[in-house]
């Protein structure tokens, strides 16, 4: 994107309105790009750690994952991974480039402002959704039939109900 010119006198009050009705204009898109970034972000962690919530609780009881259940859920985690990845980094560089806008027309009336983007806080985003998505496929490997039953216990009764449970308690070993 190349910057545009402005043409302001810094001496006409008229040009100055412009310019502050421009600077405002310029910030409001850029915190709705970074609320967004924000928006993005925990919508796809909530996503990721009901997924992750759903693979261990499929761990812990006697039903877990084919195969070929996990090889697509694990595929779409990186999908969405990916998807939300690249939303993010779009809306981050939208809003530094109208971050950097503002800056221009701050120079030009001898301005500063404590309110410029940052060009890399949404790798952090970024980075949190793949160590999250990582942890989630291990989940969800870990949730599979093959290494569920080599890891049960072989020796335990099966405690189908409520009654079978209090038997199991009340007889001594």
């Amino acid at each position: 994107m190349t910057s545009p010119s402005f043409n302001f006198d810094v001496t006409n009050q008229d040009d100055f309105e412009r310019y502050s009705y421009t600077r405002t204009r310029l910030m409001e898109e850029c915190n709705y790009r970074r609320n967004r970034q924000w928006a993005v972000f925990s919508w796809a962690t909530a996503l990721m750690l009901a997924v992750l919530g759903g693979a261990v609780t499929l761990y812990s009881t006697s039903h877990p994952l084919s195969t070929g259940h996990a090889i697509a859920l694990v595929i779409l985690v990186w999908v969405f991974v990916i998807a939300s990845a690249t939303w993010i980094n779009h809306d981050a560089a939208v809003a530094f480039y109208h971050s950097e806008r503002c800056w221009d027309l701050d120079q030009l009336f001898g301005l500063k402002f404590d309110d410029r983007a940052h060009k890399k806080r949404h790798l952090a985003h970024i980075g949190l959704l793949v160590l999250l998505a990582t942890t989630t496929s291990v989940a969800i490997y870990l949730a599979t039939q093959k290494f569920a039953k080599q890891v049960a216990p072989v020796d335990q009764p099966q405690v189908n109900s409520y009654k079978d449970r209090a038997e199991a308690i009340a007889t001594p070993e």
